[in-house]
């Protein structure tokens, strides 16, 4: 009972430390520059077009390691995504703080009611690992991106900065394990059956 009071307790604190953190971003940061590229950086609908021609253009200049690295990124979208919006929202079914919370400087709708973790920065921050994985230099430049999109939905207003910490952690491990089963259940059996069928085929 005392450890399930203490644990209450330390959400509790961790709530109100998230909402201050919440409030120093949102209101103290604020000023023109960043009123107008946050807005864009959250906004998912001016980033398709560009990502969908630079996913086609990898796919018809690169080579096999890049077109791999293509598929796993959507297929890595599709599972981030779900995951963070119809598993990990509903279930832990935090509002948002532009729903609850007073005083909130807003710059974008509002949209669902549900919180943590940010799809956003799950989806980001996914992708980000899965480029630091099989393209570690690319990766490396890419890294602002993600903090950005990250840092913009607290700025709108839209997410607490926990939301967005937590959905980079979950997008990071959510890469991680698409790159290991990858890995390891596809490419690896594939490589060693090759070798089997050339040692097959070599001997007399």
């Amino acid at each position: 009972m005392i450890y399930l009071l203490a644990l209450v307790k330390f959400f509790d604190t961790l709530s109100c430390w998230d909402t201050i953190w919440f409030y120093m971003i949102n209101l103290q940061t604020q000023n023109g520059f960043f009123d107008l590229i946050m807005p864009a950086l959250s906004d998912v609908k001016l980033w398709r077009v560009p990502l969908a021609l630079a996913a086609l253009a990898a796919v018809i200049l690169g080579g096999r390691r890049t077109r791999v690295t293509v598929l796993l990124a959507l297929i890595l979208l599709v599972l981030s995504d779900q995951i963070s919006s119809h598993v990990l929202k509903p279930l832990v079914s935090r509002q948002r703080p532009c729903h609850v919370l007073e005083g909130v400087r807003l710059l974008v709708p509002c949209g669902g009611r549900l919180s943590f973790p940010s799809s956003h920065a799950t989806n980001n921050f996914a992708i980000w690992t899965l480029m630091m994985l099989r393209h570690k230099k690319l990766g490396a430049y890419l890294f602002i991106l993600p903090l950005g999109v990250a840092y913009s939905r607290v700025y709108v207003g839209v997410h607490y900065p926990l939301d967005v910490v937590g959905g980079a952690m979950l997008g990071a491990i959510c890469a991680l394990c698409v790159v290991m089963i990858s890995e390891y259940g596809v490419s690896r059996p594939i490589k060693r059956r090759r070798e089997t069928r050339t040692l097959q085929n070599a001997k007399p």
